[in-house]
């Protein structure tokens, strides 16, 4: 299965300085080049893509299939997801660096999951873009009265069924 982002759309959306900082281990400076190949920042694009996977799996809302032909802003809505819950594993790694922003971006990491498996991120899909609403629908007057129950037979002993007429 592929990443939901690259390293450069994930580095379009944050300060390279800041995930450089993140992904080394040695202090050494990091370059913005060397960062679409570096090995901690790859596995944290799979780990999130991972936590993505899982939620899909969880709210059996989505397949993996799915998401893999978005295109415009259903794409960057996927990329933006993926790309705040990299940060988060980012952060993970260096908990030091900032307690507060990796508190931040645990609450988006859940967020983002919680969302994801609810239904409640709809992307421009074909079938999905009604997941979130609600429908209400029940039996109409005509399904009782074909039903041909006790009730209807026997009409003095029950009280009257009031239904409203929706047939």
């Amino acid at each position: 299965m592929a990443d939901y982002v690259t390293a450069t759309a994930f580095l379009a959306r944050y300060d390279y300085r800041d995930v450089a900082d993140l992904v080394s281990d040695d202090n050494t400076t990091v370059t913005a080049t060397s960062l679409l190949t570096d090995a901690n920042l790859l596995v944290a694009i799979g780990d999130a893509s991972g936590d993505i996977d899982a939620a899909l799996l969880v709210g059996n809302k989505y397949e993996t299939s799915d998401l893999e032909g978005l295109s415009g802003n259903a794409q960057s809505h996927l990329y933006r997801m993926c790309s705040d819950l990299t940060m988060y594993y980012l952060m993970s790694r260096r908990p030091d660096f900032s307690p507060d922003r990796l508190e931040a971006y645990e609450k988006i990491r859940l967020r983002h999951l919680g969302r994801l498996q609810a239904g409640e991120d709809v992307f421009n899909l074909d079938g999905h873009l009604s997941a979130g609403v609600v429908t209400v629908d029940g039996p109409t007057m005509q399904n009782y009265q074909d039903l041909n129950l006790v009730r209807d037979r026997v009409q003095n002993y029950y009280p009257r069924r009031h239904l409203p007429d929706n047939r």
